[in-house]
């Protein structure tokens, strides 16, 4: 399902693969979102990582929140949707909740927020009993994650293989009669700069390969640093409009942003960044031929 009408995805997805199904800029409580960047420096020793807070999106829906407690991202809530039913009419979204172990989610729980006015009250809103459990991560001894092990009868289980330390490819198994299914396997190139250059997504029952491409700035991707702090990858955010049929990995998995995509039939989608100290803050993109823009809000 591709999310927002779309990051959400990133996620996330957790997200076309992983999960599925944001006006106003209203902070949550400084106990349920304290900074975890203070401090805090990347790879070179030479600049501040930065967290996501808020994804503003522009076209009139709510914004993405994600919340921080204990130096660890703790939940996140993604809006869904306008319903209106028998029952009148009410916005809706997903709160995901995470649990870690040895400085890595180990399990998501998920749970559905029926609300009227601006947002639901996140304030101490902890979710994470057996019931609301949707998946369980499994590392390999060298801390890989190689399994999203569903829980509750998610309609979905993902298994992934690596190449050295890096995801060369996804398998997909989908909930049938009470078993999963492998569906599809989707493989993962990268370029010289470690960004996913392509993926190709193949459906088991026809062999049917969907390939994607993608080109890249030289600026940090702060998709990628919280799934190099936390282990979130392929969360389902809306992620600029673009195409996310394979999945939102190249979001998760790449050091940079996302400039273009294309696809079997050619290119697809482009997008324009504002950048402050080496992060995107404002994204113009084209999905279509409709311009739309998003800014990332960081604590």
């Amino acid at each position: 399902m591709k999310l927002k009408h779309l990051l959400i995805p990133i996620v996330l997805i957790f997200i076309n693969t992983i999960y599925s199904c944001s006006d106003d800029n209203e902070s949550v409580s400084e106990n349920n979102n304290e900074n975890p960047t203070e401090g805090n420096e990347d790879g070179n020793g030479d600049e501040t990582i930065k967290y996501i807070n808020e994804i503003d999106y522009t076209n009139n829906q709510n914004n993405d929140k994600l919340l921080y407690e204990n130096d660890k991202l703790h939940q996140i809530f993604i809006y869904c949707c306008q319903v209106t039913n028998s029952n009148g009419s009410f916005k809706q979204g997903n709160l995901y909740q995470f649990e870690y172990n040895n400085d890595k989610i180990s399990s998501v729980y998920v749970k559905s927020l029926q609300y009227n006015g601006d947002y639901p009250n996140l304030n101490n809103q902890e979710i994470n009993n057996s019931q609301n459990k949707q998946f369980t991560y499994v590392y390999d001894n060298q801390n890989r994650l190689i399994e999203l092990a569903p829980e509750n009868n998610q309609y979905r289980k993902l298994e992934f293989l690596y190449d050295s330390n890096r995801i060369s490819q996804i398998k997909r198994y989908s909930l049938q009669d009470g078993d999963y299914i492998w569906t599809t396997k989707t493989e993962i190139f990268y370029d010289s700069e470690e960004n996913v250059s392509q993926t190709a997504l193949t459906y088991l029952s026809s062999g049917f390969t969907y390939n994607q491409y993608f080109t890249y700035d030289d600026k940090k991707n702060p998709f990628n640093v919280l799934n190099e702090s936390f282990g979130l990858i392929d969360f389902s955010f809306s992620f600029y409009g673009f195409d996310t049929s394979n999945g939102n990995l190249q979001y998760y998995l790449s050091k940079n942003n996302v400039i273009e995509t294309a696809n079997n039939d050619g290119p697809q989608n482009s997008v324009d960044y504002e950048y402050e100290n080496n992060y995107p803050v404002e994204l113009l993109f084209n999905s279509d031929g409709i311009n739309n823009s998003q800014y990332l809000i960081y604590q």
